[in-house]
């Protein structure tokens, strides 16, 4: 299984404005490699090439948003088979329902995120192929909609995803407030500012919200911390007086 999450060429599309512009310069420079360009206009997004294959000086036009929507389509059967391919072959069935969840959450995150990218106004269909995708979730493998319970996530400030365990995140706060083994702290604030932080500041590895009953418990009981190994180890610190 390749590490690439199968909805990357969409993240990037969505989220990064730079990407439409490199697909957009291997558009044109790739056609002028290999056909014989008649007229080319950049700012009207086409070309125009000719069609040596075809009997008489025959040529036709070729639109970069109908480059866009041929790469969505064929992204989107990629995905399809992608996921189709990993619920084949992961025979635990919880694996296979988080890994899932876990797509239709990044699919809903790209939904939510659209306004205000105005770069994907140009080009709909990229938004279009997104949801094409969530409609095949929701069909095939009966995952709920769960975007009313993605939009409660959602906070005037975005979250951090911690794409760790949560009680090395949960330890290290811990640590920062209190010291670690019986080291000096790097922070001075009171216990329940610092866990009502991480609650509202954090997300775990699958995009849910950290719950103050497990912030909580992570902070009170011992047994629930991070050990050596997986703790992320702090310097020792030296008191300044």
């Amino acid at each position: 299984m390749t590490n690439t999450h199968p909805l990357q060429f969409f993240k990037d599309l969505v989220e990064n404005p730079l990407a439409i512009l490199r697909i957009e310069r291997q558009f044109f420079e790739e056609e002028e490699e290999i056909s014989i360009v008649l007229e080319m206009n950049k700012e009207e997004g086409y070309i125009v090439i000719d069609d040596f294959f075809a009997d008489g000086a025959n040529s036709y036009k070729i639109f970069f948003k109908d480059h866009i929507q041929r790469l969505c389509k064929e992204q989107e059967r990629e995905v399809l088979n992608s996921l189709d391919s990993y619920v084949f072959h992961e025979k635990d069935i919880k694996i296979s329902h988080d890994y899932l969840q876990k797509c239709l959450f990044e699919v809903n995150h790209l939904i939510s995120i659209q306004e205000g990218r105005n770069w994907l106004n140009k080009y709909p269909i990229i938004i279009d192929t997104i949801a094409s995708i969530k409609s095949y979730l929701h069909s095939k493998y009966g995952l709920p909609d769960d975007t009313i319970s993605f939009s409660k996530k959602k906070s005037n400030n975005p979250k951090i995803q911690w794409l760790g365990k949560t009680n090395v995140l949960t330890t290290l706060f811990y640590d920062l407030l209190n010291g670690q083994d019986k080291g000096e702290p790097y922070i001075h604030a009171n216990k329940k500012d610092v866990m009502q932080f991480l609650i509202d500041n954090f997300l775990d590895k699958n995009g849910d919200e950290l719950s103050e009953s497990t912030v909580q418990s992570y902070f009170d009981k011992q047994e629930k911390k991070a050990k050596i190994g997986d703790r992320i180890e702090l310097p020792n610190k030296k008191v300044i007086r």
